[in-house]
């Protein structure tokens, strides 16, 4: 057996990535989107928010899980 096939064993892609391999599970300028996305909407600016939001979708896609999680934050904080 792997040394780590015990740490690893059952755990998802991403943890892999992140925890194990220590490497990002997104290229460097989209997660620096994501995280602009995300300080834009501790300032409220919700038009802006929702502008950064449409770019990220046109780099990744509209089917991306946190892109969807996203989206809903958006929508939760608008309330």
């Amino acid at each position: 057996t792997h040394p780590l096939s015990g740490e690893v064993y059952g755990k998802d892609v991403n943890y892999i990535l992140d925890g194990v391999m220590e490497t990002s599970r997104r290229p460097t300028p989209v997660q620096e989107m994501f995280d602009h996305f995300y300080r834009t909407l501790e300032t409220e600016n919700w038009v802006q928010a929702q502008i950064e939001l449409e770019n990220l979708e046109k780099t990744i896609g509209p089917d991306d899980s946190e892109l969807i999680q996203a989206r809903v934050t958006l929508a939760l904080e608008q309330i």
